[in-house]
């Protein structure tokens, strides 16, 4: 059993979102859970709104172990991701990929997003980037 997973966004103006290299924050796969955890206040106390989208063992194991190829894992991470994207309504979008292609990864939220922001970043192992 894999899961749960959660995937978050958040809303921030463009002079917090220079603010988050120096809290720390790059591609999630690099920190651990517990400096995820001690950045979370830092980082919300930026945020004008946040989005959570939770995903249970049950929904991750299935797409994960009965997914059609190419709509596993990634796939149920980028249309979480797709979902708070319309929730927060942002004009420009940062992803931390959870694809090892991010231009990739990129598209395919930007495709699942039917009013799509002005224009996606994705990265993966930079982390936050101008």
């Amino acid at each position: 059993m894999i899961g749960p997973l959660v995937v978050a966004g958040l809303l921030l103006r463009d002079s917090a979102v220079r603010k988050l290299r120096p809290l720390g924050v790059k591609d999630s796969k690099l920190l651990t859970a517990k400096k995820r955890e001690s950045m979370l206040p830092g980082i919300l106390d930026l945020a004008e709104k946040h989005s959570l989208v939770y995903l249970s063992p049950a929904e991750v194991d299935d797409h994960v172990l009965n997914g059609a190829k190419l709509r596993k894992l990634n796939w149920l991470e980028a249309k979480a991701m797709a979902r708070i994207i319309r929730s927060l309504h942002p004009d420009t979008v940062y992803l931390d990929a959870s694809d090892t292609n991010a231009k990739r990864f990129g598209l395919e939220v930007r495709d699942l997003v039917p009013t799509p922001s002005e224009y996606y970043r994705a990265t993966m192992q930079t982390g936050i980037s101008q």
